[in-house]
């Protein structure tokens, strides 16, 4: 007998959504590169529909010893979208280009 696989609601936190929005206006406006944006916005989200299927498929990060929660990260071109999962929701939680200091940001 098959079970069906589970389904994961999705949630993004308002910080992931600042971060989100603040990577698309830099390249929008910064850079003057409305394709760039546009095309970022569209693998972020093909990115978080494709893990969204199976968001404990990869192997979990470790940010910092006080954080109860496993995360888990996606590469999307030149950034991160780090998320947590709790029950049955994904939970995105930032979104931060990849040159950046991650353990600095996040408190590693």
């Amino acid at each position: 007998m098959n079970s069906a696989p589970k389904r994961y609601k999705l949630k993004a936190l308002p910080l992931f959504e600042s971060d989100l929005r603040n990577a698309l206006n830099y390249i929008k406006y910064e850079l003057h590169n409305d394709f760039a944006a546009n095309s970022l916005a569209r693998k972020v989200q093909q990115a978080v529909a494709k893990r969204l299927e199976n968001p404990l498929g990869s192997a979990p990060i470790r940010l910092n010893a006080e954080l109860s929660k496993a995360h888990y990260k996606i590469r999307i071109g030149n950034y991160y979208a780090f998320y947590v999962v709790k029950k049955d929701e994904m939970e995105l939680r930032r979104f931060i280009y990849a040159r950046q200091d991650l353990d600095k940001i996040l408190g590693g």
